[in-house]
């Protein structure tokens, strides 16, 4: 086991904090880009803002409870498809806490129902306009077809980041982002989520936690 799964519930805090302060510093050069009209980049800051804000979910929750099993939270910090699979589950477990304890406002919960629908859309659009064949996942081919200039086999063709991205792709994906920010950060940043329900939040994530080794550190708070 590594260091980092052993470290003190303050530690684990600074990490966090310093996590997603990085997480909104790509949110705030992707408007700047986005301001200069280069939606590409902008788009793929976007992807490696939720990413990050992936991984500060992941410390913030050692740091409520330093003995909740995390899944590979090594991982956290050289895989970028652990940080992109357990961001949409962190997002879906907060939004479904914010319902039920009615943190969220009755005209919003339609609006956040729906984001990852939107997302999912957005980037099936992108990743298919060159209907190229690639194994990696949709959230990396956002970010390296936004990031760089490249030569299409299919079509014979040079590729821009500026001609994948524009403002009506790239508007209603940033709106969704910020979403996903507002309710992660509402629950996990701003103490809804505490020592007092973080089993019950850490049970709704079957692939961000060991459900098993949750199991038994749940037995051992329960016995007292």
């Amino acid at each position: 086991m590594t260091s980092i799964n052993n470290l003190k519930k303050i530690e684990y805090l600074n990490g966090a904090n310093l996590a997603l302060e990085n997480a909104k510093a790509h949110l705030d050069v992707a408007n700047l880009s986005a301001k200069s009209k280069h939606y590409g980049i902008a788009s793929s800051l976007l992807i490696l803002s939720i990413e990050e804000l992936a991984k500060a979910c992941a410390l913030r929750l050692k740091s409520i409870n330093n003995n909740i099993p995390v899944n590979n939270l090594e991982k956290y910090f050289k895989n970028h498809k652990i940080k992109q699979k357990s961001i949409i589950q962190i997002f879906y477990s907060s939004l479904g806490f914010s319902i039920e304890k009615g943190e969220i406002k009755i005209e919003k919960k339609e609006a956040y129902v729906i984001v990852f629908v939107i997302i999912i859309a957005i980037i099936y659009s992108y990743t298919n306009k060159n209907k190229t064949i690639n194994p990696k996942s949709e959230y990396d081919k956002i970010k390296e077809s936004g990031f760089y200039f490249s030569y299409c086999e299919v079509n014979r063709k040079w590729i821009s980041p500026q001609e994948n991205y524009d403002i009506k792709n790239f508007k209603p994906f940033k709106e969704s982002i910020d979403d996903l920010f507002e309710i992660i950060e509402l629950n996990l940043f701003g103490d809804k989520i505490n020592e007092s329900n973080i089993i019950e939040f850490a049970e709704s994530m079957d692939n961000v936690i060991d459900q098993k080794q949750l199991a038994k550190l749940k037995a051992t708070i329960n016995k007292g």
